[in-house]
């Protein structure tokens, strides 16, 4: 049986490309998300193992802001490949990695909510 992955994610990612945290919303193949200087959008497909898709990873912030998995805001926009893997049934162990080379970085969502009828 298919688990359920549309719903708010948070998801946090640590390590050597950088550290943060942000939002990811998955609902009917779209990924929308964000955090305080970068926001993701794209497209997914899931199966009974996990997700696998392609999003952009696009700035927004003040020159200042942190750079999220060694990308600056002069690479934006960055389009990334996701593949992630259920641990279990609210947690999903995923990366991106760019699709013109560069550095994969990892990161756990961890399901908020559950979406019903919603509206985007």
């Amino acid at each position: 049986m298919e688990k359920r992955t549309e719903g708010l994610w948070l998801i946090w990612y640590d390590g050597a490309p950088g550290d943060g945290r942000g939002v990811i919303v998955l609902h009917e193949g779209k990924i929308l998300g964000g955090e305080s200087a970068w926001y993701y959008s794209g497209t997914y497909d899931t199966d009974e193992s996990g997700i696998d898709g392609s999003m952009t990873l696009t700035h927004y912030g003040k020159p200042s802001s942190k750079s999220v998995g060694g990308h600056s805001r002069a690479q934006s926009p960055v389009d990334l490949a996701i593949a992630g893997r259920w641990i279990d049934d609210n947690t999903i162990g995923a990366h991106v990695e760019p699709v013109d080379g560069g550095p994969r970085m990892e990161f756990e969502m961890r399901r908020q909510v559950s979406t019903g009828r919603v509206i985007l």
